[in-house]
């Protein structure tokens, strides 16, 4: 097609010949690109009334190809569930379970700030007042943590059942760094008893907005923050954990230290898997070309060994990020039974992650447990 037979570029060029009138007529300069590129933009926001031919024939196309992908995507989610279902049952029980478990975190916190006589009212984030520091602060980022873990759970499990495991491994990598955090927090304090680490981290993003986003308790923060801990503590995303890194020459955390302070290198190649799934790199569309008639396909598939994959690491993250918060919370505040609140939880999540392992030992994955 020449572009002189272009029923398209006749409709361009007609909105763009009209806006040159309608700027000339008003003594408004305008060049003809700038008036093709205002054309182009109109069209984009009105082709339903520009070209209602080309809509009266491409509408209920789109519906007829709606419900076709409707029907595809109930497909996947049978096939999903046929090969998966125990794993993605008991998996979604241990997240109801997490839920039950979180309230009583909630409980406690409210509890212990409500007690005029406890540490969670005495200890102030850096002597500001009204804003609460030390162990009430660990205890609702704790909590708060764990609240995102099944938010991001819940999430991964939708992106799994519907075949989006580039999807699933874009969130898993959400809820690996979770972990690695939830880790750090609960154990790499500089000072045994204290709450350094968790003031930072809470800080770090507090103050992490525009400048002129900060209030005037913000600022008062912003300057007590800058006394205690040095300008450096600015100087980097992850400068808030350099008191638990262990090592006082590197002016710049990276997200590689924390994972190295917490022992976790050999997870480090399922991590990387995960970025290669989140950025948009063109490997990622190499590898989803297919010699078809549709090149690229655009729905949710089953992938088997990506679903058993990601399935028992997730699962293996939540269980290892529960049980650690839970740790924590119960040595801070002395709810030494909190843990027996995670019996069902545990039931579940080691049958979940057990019926994910032992899938994706049959379908040759590199294997992630034992």
């Amino acid at each position: 097609m020449n572009i002189e037979s272009s029923e398209f570029m006749e409709i361009i060029t007609n909105i763009a010949n009209g806006i040159i009138i309608d700027k000339s007529r008003r003594r408004e300069g305008i060049s003809k690109s700038r008036a093709v590129l205002d054309a182009y933009s109109e069209f984009s926001f009105n082709a339903r009334e520009i070209a209602p031919t080309w809509y009266a024939k491409g509408a209920p196309r789109a519906i007829s190809q709606n419900r076709r992908r409707l029907a595809a995507r109930q497909r996947t989610q049978r096939s999903v569930l046929k090969r998966f279902f125990k794993a993605f049952a008991h998996w979604e029980i241990s997240l109801a379970s997490s839920e039950l478990i979180n309230r009583s975190m909630s409980e406690i916190f409210w509890r212990r700030t409500s007690d005029p006589d406890g540490p969670e009212r005495s200890s102030k984030l850096l002597g500001v007042a009204d804003e609460f520091g030390g162990p009430a602060l660990r205890l609702l980022l704790l909590t708060g943590m764990h609240a995102r873990m099944i938010t991001v759970s819940e999430e991964i499990i939708l992106l799994l059942r519907n075949g989006f495991s580039d999807g699933a491994y874009g969130r898993m990598r959400t809820l690996y760094e979770l972990v690695i955090k939830i880790f750090f927090l609960c154990n790499n304090e500089p000072q045994a008893g204290g709450f350094d680490l968790a003031e930072r981290f809470y800080v770090a993003a507090r103050i992490g907005v525009d400048a002129s986003e900060l209030d005037e308790v913000d600022e008062n923060i912003l300057e007590k923050a800058r006394a205690q801990w040095g300008d450096n503590f600015f100087k980097g995303e992850n400068n808030w954990a350099a008191p638990g890194i262990g090592i006082p020459q590197k002016s710049r955390i990276t997200f590689r230290d924390i994972e190295n302070a917490v022992e976790s290198s050999h997870l480090r190649q399922l991590y990387l898997e995960c970025n290669s799934a989140v950025h948009a790199g063109a490997d990622q569309i190499i590898k989803a070309f297919t010699p078809r008639r549709i090149i690229y396909q655009t729905r949710g598939r089953l992938d088997s060994a990506a679903t058993a994959c990601v399935g028992t690491a997730c699962t293996g993250f939540l269980l290892m990020g529960t049980m650690e918060i839970m740790k924590r919370i119960s040595v801070d505040t002395h709810h030494w039974d909190l843990p027996l609140e995670a019996t069902a939880f545990l039931f579940n999540i080691n049958v979940s992650v057990e019926e994910f392992n032992q899938t994706s030992h049959k379908l040759g994955n590199i294997p992630l447990l034992p």
